[in-house]
């Protein structure tokens, strides 16, 4: 295989069903553009990431409208290697960065001012 340069350990992601706020996503693909963030657990807090990733889950399942949001666990952990946890947003298009989703304004009425 003289055209590859590296090879990485495979990754098996599953969905967090509870936390994940994909129910309006379908099979028609209206939401083609995913935003991904992967999160590398730290041995001293990983017991609090629940706690965190349920209340970001109860925050944009509470904002208006329809905010496609899913929660993914790598399957295939191997201790400090690869990605552990994943969150993924889905977007129409590239223009919905740029829209203001009152995150903050949200988790506060939720959880209590500068909290």
């Amino acid at each position: 295989m003289p055209f590859i340069k590296e090879i990485h350990t495979i990754e098996y992601w599953t969905q967090d069903d509870e936390k994940s706020n994909t129910s309006m996503l379908g099979s028609e693909n209206r939401y083609p553009i995913m935003y991904l963030r992967y999160f590398e657990d730290s041995d001293d807090h990983d017991y609090t990431m629940d706690t965190i990733f349920k209340q970001v889950s109860e925050t944009i399942k509470s904002m208006d409208g329809e905010n496609p949001w899913g929660l993914y666990y790598n399957s295939f952990l191997q201790g400090d290697l690869g990605r552990h946890v994943a969150t993924l947003n889905f977007m129409k298009n590239c223009s919905e960065m740029d829209e203001d989703r009152s995150f903050k304004e949200a988790y506060e009425k939720l959880f209590g001012e500068n909290s």
